[in-house]
C-alpha cells in the first residue's frame, strides 16, 4: 500500500501512521498495520510508542511544529505608508510553509478535522492551538494594518471571521467527502475566494 520508508524507525512509524490514519481514520487503524507499513515487528513498535494514543499525541506535536515554522511576511519598507496590494495583504495574513512540509501538513489537517468530533484531545488541540491562535492572529493583523493606514477602515471582527473560516470550511468539506472536491480545484477555488475578500478590504467595502 505504501512505498518502503528510509530513515530511523520512529520517523518511519510517524510517517506511515499519518498516511494510514489520514486515509482510514484513527479507530480503523491498528498498531499491527502501522508496524507492518513501517517494516517493523509489532514488539519493536511498542518499544517506540506504548500505544496508538501516544502516536497520535506525537502527530499533534508535529503539526504544531509545522505551524510554528510557518512565516508571515513583513511589510516592505517602501510600502509602509501606502495601501497594500492584494498579494502583500495575503502574505501578511497567511503563513507560508516550507514545500517539503506541505504534504504532511495537509494530511495531519485532514486527521484533525475528521477526528475532532470523536476525540476530546484532538478537539481541544484544534480549539486552543489552531482556531483561537489563527483567528487571533488574523484579527490582530487586520486591526494593526487598518490603524496604520495600510488598509482602509473595516469591520475587523467580521472580516477576520470570514478570512479564517473560509479555508477551514473548504478543508472540512473535502474531509467529509474526498470525492466532492478535487484537491487541486479545491485550492484554486479557495484562493480565488480569499483574493475576492482581500480585494473587498482594499476597496474599502469591508
Amino acid at each position: 500500500m505504501f512505498a518502503p520508508r528510509t530513515g530511523n524507525a520512529k520517523a518511519r512509524i510517524l510517517d506511515v501512521s499519518i498516511d494510514l490514519i489520514s486515509i482510514q481514520g484513527y479507530a480503523e487503524t491498528s498498531m499491527r498495520e502501522i508496524a507492518a507499513a513501517a517494516g517493523l515487528r509489532a514488539s519493536s513498535l511498542y518499544n517506540h510508542f506504548p500505544s496508538k494514543y501516544d502516536i497520535m499525541l506525537e502527530i499533534l506535536r508535529i503539526y504544531e511544529s509545522i505551524l510554528q515554522g510557518g512565516v508571515a511576511r513583513d511589510i516592505p519598507f517602501q510600502k509602509k505608508h501606502k495601501i497594500l496590494t492584494t498579494k502583500e495583504l495575503s502574505d501578511m495574513l497567511f503563513f507560508r510553509f516550507p514545500p517539503e512540509k506541505l504534504d504532511q501538513y495537509r494530511k495531519i489537517q485532514k486527521i484533525l478535522y475528521s477526528e475532532h468530533t470523536r476525540n476530546p484531545d484532538i478537539s481541544e488541540f484544534l480549539r486552543s492551538k489552531i482556531i483561537e491562535k489563527s483567528f487571533g492572529f488574523i484579527r490582530s493583523a487586520l486591526a494593526s494594518l487598518s490603524a496604520r493606514g495600510l488598509i482602509p477602515p473595516l469591520n475587523v471582527e467580521r472580516m477576520s471571521a470570514l478570512l479564517y473560516t473560509l479555508p477551514m470550511s473548504f478543508t472540512m468539506l473535502n474531509t467529509m467527502d474526498r470525492q466532492m472536491l478535487d484537491p487541486d480545484n479545491q485550492d484554486t477555488s479557495m484562493f480565488a475566494l480569499i483574493d475576492y475578500l482581500l480585494q473587498m478590504i482594499l476597496d474599502g467595502k469591508a
